[in-house]
């Protein structure tokens, strides 16, 4: 919870783009660009899907941590909720590992605003690197919290602005 909030200060920092013609910015194409495919391994959840449950992130949070254990890329992409935990507010998100030919795992996270693919003007997508993605301590998954946590150094960054 700790390293999404970071990412999304970063995300409100970044400031926003106020021309139109800037290319569609959306954590579901981010991270579509840096996996390949079009669905997500460990599920994409949108608000107001009767399937988006607490069961199916807890669902989604193993599947991130078996693909981490057996060193297997894997994405997932969700409607986060805030720190009041409200899923009204447009906040996407998404974690990303990518397997490497020499068997290591370049992991991300990713938030930005809009929901689902769609993209808001003035729209900002942040991102950063993890050394490490861990099961959050003392948090049980819920609908907008995957209870992940990204540890490392980097600080983040733009990834794109819409």
């Amino acid at each position: 919870m700790r390293a999404l909030a970071v990412v999304l200060v970063l995300a409100a920092a970044a400031g926003c783009s106020d021309d139109a013609s800037v290319f569609a910015c959306t954590v579901d194409l981010q991270v579509l660009s840096s996996t390949g495919t079009a669905t997500p391994t460990c599920g994409t959840f949108t608000r107001g899907d009767v399937n988006y449950t607490d069961q199916a992130m807890l669902n989604a949070q193993l599947c991130v941590l078996n693909a981490l254990q057996q060193k297997k890329s894997f994405s997932l992409l969700y409607d986060a909720a805030t720190a009041g935990g409200a899923l009204d507010t447009g906040v996407r998100a998404g974690w990303v590992g990518n397997a490497t030919p020499n068997g290591t795992l370049l992991l991300r996270t990713l938030a930005g605003q809009g929901s689902g693919d769609a993209s808001v003007r003035g729209s900002v997508v942040s991102t950063r690197s993890c050394d490490k993605i861990d099961a959050t301590p003392s948090c049980r998954p819920r609908v907008g919290v995957p209870c992940l946590t990204c540890t490392g150094t980097d600080p983040g960054a733009v990834a794109c602005r819409g």
